[in-house]
Order: C-alpha cells, then sequence, then structure tokens
C-alpha cells in the first residue's frame, strides 16, 4: 500500500507541475488565446478586482482536467455498452451520421444537428450518471416537505435515484432515447433529469463533455458496428458510477 500510495503522490505532483508549466508559459506569452485558460486568467474577483493566484489557476485547471476525463470515459463506456445491446438504435445513429455529414469528419458546427446522437447521450446519462451523488452544504438553515435542514449540514442529493424514480419516468430502467426528443424533453419536470447538477453550482464543463462524448462516437460508428457483449454488466457505484466488470465489446469495420 505504502509503494502504491508513493507512486499515485509522485503522479499527482507530476501532473501538477505539467499543468503549472502551461499556465505559466500563457502567462508569458505576448498575446492572447481564445479558450478557457485565458477565461480564467482575465476573470476578476468583483470584490476585489484582483486575478486568480497561479495556484487558484492550477487548482480550477486540476478540476476540468480530472473530472472531465474520468467521467466522459465512464459515460462512453456506458453508451457503447447499451448501443451494443440496442442496434435499433445504433443503426439510427449510423443513419443520422450519414445523412447529416455524407462521410466528412465531424465539425463543431455539425455537432447541434446530430440531434439523435444527443438523446442518446442523454438517455445513458439518465440511466448511469457519472456523478451518482452530489454533496452540498446548507449555507443557512431550510426546510423541505418539513423537514428542517439545518446551517452547515452535508446534503447528499441521490442523481441516480432521481434518475431512476417511476413518480418521475415512465418505465425507468428501459433504454428509451426519444425521452429526450424536443416534445418530451420539454415535459420533464425540473430536476428530474440533472447529471451535470444544477443551479449555480452547474457543472463547468457539461458543453465540453457533451462535445466531446458526440465527437468520440461519431469517430467511431462511421467507422465500426459494435456487437453485442456476452453478459450484463452491474454498476459499481464509487466515486464515479463505473462499470464491475470490463465491458468487452467487438467491433466489426463497416463496409
Amino acid at each position: 500500500i505504502s509503494g502504491q500510495m508513493s507512486k499515485h503522490q509522485e503522479l499527482a505532483r507530476a501532473t501538477r507541475q505539467t499543468i503549472l508549466d502551461l499556465i505559466r508559459q500563457r502567462i508569458n506569452l505576448d498575446q492572447t488565446q481564445s479558450d478557457w485558460l485565458q477565461m480564467l486568467l482575465d476573470s476578476r474577483y468583483e470584490d476585489t478586482g484582483e486575478g486568480m493566484t497561479e495556484e487558484q489557476l492550477l487548482d480550477e485547471s486540476l478540476i476540468l482536467f480530472v473530472a472531465g476525463h474520468e467521467t466522459v470515459a465512464n459515460a462512453l463506456a456506458w453508451i457503447f455498452y447499451l448501443l451494443s445491446r440496442h442496434p435499433q438504435a445504433q443503426q439510427t445513429i449510423h443513419r443520422e451520421i450519414e445523412d447529416i455529414l455524407q462521410g466528412k469528419e465531424a465539425a463543431f458546427s455539425d455537432l447541434p444537428k446530430l440531434t439523435y446522437t444527443r438523446q442518446v447521450i442523454e438517455e445513458t446519462l439518465r440511466m448511469y450518471p457519472p456523478a451518482w451523488v452530489i454533496d452540498r452544504v446548507a449555507l443557512e438553515q431550510d426546510e423541505i416537505n418539513g423537514l428542517i435542514i439545518p446551517k452547515g449540514a452535508m446534503l447528499i442529493i441521490y442523481v441516480y435515484g432521481a434518475h431512476h424514480d417511476e413518480n418521475l419516468w415512465d418505465a425507468p430502467e428501459e433504454f428509451r432515447p426519444e425521452r429526450f426528443n424536443a416534445e418530451q424533453k420539454a415535459a420533464q419536470k425540473p430536476y428530474s433529469y440533472f447529471p451535470f447538477g444544477g443551479g449555480p453550482r452547474l457543472c463547468i464543463g457539461n458543453n465540453f463533455a457533451m462535445m466531446e462524448m458526440q465527437l468520440v462516437i461519431v469517430h467511431l460508428l462511421q467507422q465500426f458496428q459494435i456487437q453485442k457483449p456476452a453478459e450484463t454488466v452491474e454498476v459499481q457505484p464509487m466515486v464515479t458510477l463505473r462499470p464491475k466488470t470490463e465491458i468487452q465489446l467487438q467491433l466489426i469495420r463497416r463496409s
């Protein structure tokens, strides 16, 4: 255990140093860039008018770097697992890709047109939300349905439970991407679906994550057909909602 701790501490140190080097390189540039890091560098606190320190910039960058990759990787694993078990949904994505892209690589401007692909992502995030619980601290005393919540209390919000609640969803254990077409989405009850949280603490990387997932799905399905796995995969609720065992899929190159 001691050896593993040392290894991971060294990996964490190296990661922090790599990102800090990139931040310092950007600070020393004579020209500005149009990206997320530049937005952090240019931001100012309303009360002081000052920018972030190097340590604050590093922490903000690490949050997006770590949270925006492991969670997306888990979501993509569940997406391809579900597509392998629902060939009709996979075929619909193939048709959409062919109709919209006509053989070319997907560009950012194409993503809003890939509506069914996005519905598949949203339905997967309903069934298997990577952030399956969210913790919040009550800044003031509050009351919900007669339950007193003291100031300073830690609240655990059960995202997975809400996403599988029969009072909120029809047949919640079934994979139905059409739940997220424009008409049905508009009829959803507020906060029945919140894979990225909500309110002022909404995940800062939600749009980035959706873009990543759409691009990966399109790139892979343009080339391959995914075959059904041998057995059902169970969930493992840890820090994120992970597959309990490996998801082994067979990819068949499309002609």
